[in-house]
């Protein structure tokens, strides 16, 4: 069944500023960064710790 009341909104391809956030260019920014590194320890099969150790820092903030 169709809902025939439904607004849609195009998305200006930022989440964040469409959420109407503040520092929506920096929440952009950080979270591909986040993505790019999920994805580069992914490709090496490196185990949180691993990852942390190439980035100096702790396990936990790779699990964040």
């Amino acid at each position: 069944m169709k809902n025939e009341n439904a607004n849609l909104t195009r998305s200006s391809g930022n989440v964040f500023k469409d959420l109407g956030l503040e520092n929506a260019e920096e929440l952009q920014a950080k979270s591909l960064l986040a993505q790019i590194i999920r994805d580069i320890i992914k490709q090496r099969n490196l185990t949180q710790a691993k990852a942390a150790e190439l980035l100096g820092t702790h396990q936990t903030q790779i699990a964040d």
